[in-house]
């Protein structure tokens, strides 16, 4: 059992926590397969001499159904270079962050940047590859994430590789939570289909506390 904080980038590093005890759950299989064998016979054909034609029996033939093409796999060694979202005004570098002394999420280290969190997987390699991106910055600017907010389901989320390869995903949800209540374990935990999630904050920051009171989640699903 590891306990994990989220605390994802925003003004002034957006220092609102979400605490939530997490079970790592290993990858689960698909299950083995049941083979049924079929039992031939071995009774011999009767063939009736008397009979000059045969019946014509009609064959028929099923269209093979085409096989889908598996996607692309990044080459082990391969790391994230960047995180494009056209719909959200972003082509951003990603930096490798994981979690701090106090068991934080840790943020990226300018407005401009992406993080991508080792503690969750890989992308091309596990289902729910997490980053962050900071929504605005100390100084007024708008941060990476800022326009993550008009990501509308189908947009597309691309990951590229240092090996070339480009990881293609559509979003399929994109959701506000109060930062207290968020649910970490489904945000940053394993899912049902390959992911990625991106985190960043929203809704009324408050002077007082340097946060914001909303944390945005916005999810895309493996398409290519």
């Amino acid at each position: 059992m590891t306990q994990r904080a989220i605390r994802p980038a925003g003004r002034r590093l957006c220092t609102g926590l979400l605490l939530v005890t997490l079970a790592l759950v290993a990858a689960c299989g698909r299950g083995g397969e049941t083979k049924q064998t079929a039992t031939a016979t071995s009774e011999p054909r009767v063939f009736d001499a008397t009979l000059t034609t045969a019946t014509p029996q009609h064959t028929v033939t099923e269209t093979p159904t085409p096989p889908v093409a598996p996607f692309p796999t990044p080459s082990p060694d391969a790391h994230i270079a960047r995180l494009v979202i056209p719909a959200a005004k972003v082509n951003a570098p990603v930096q490798v962050k994981g979690v701090n002394a106090r068991n934080e999420m840790e943020n990226p280290d300018g407005k401009d940047n992406v993080a991508w969190y080792n503690f969750t997987d890989r992308p091309g390699f596990g289902p729910n590859a997490v980053f962050s991106g900071h929504v605005d910055w100390y100084t007024g600017e708008q941060g990476v994430f800022w326009y993550l907010r008009d990501l509308k389901q189908g947009d597309e989320v691309i990951v590229r590789m240092t090996d070339g390869t480009e990881l293609k995903y559509r979003v399929t949800e994109n959701k506000t939570y109060p930062a207290s209540q968020a649910p970490v374990a489904e945000i940053i935990g394993p899912t049902s289909t390959e992911v990625v999630t991106l985190i960043t904050c929203d809704g009324v920051f408050d002077r007082r506390s340097q946060d914001y009171n909303l944390r945005r989640i916005v999810r895309a699903e493996r398409v290519g």
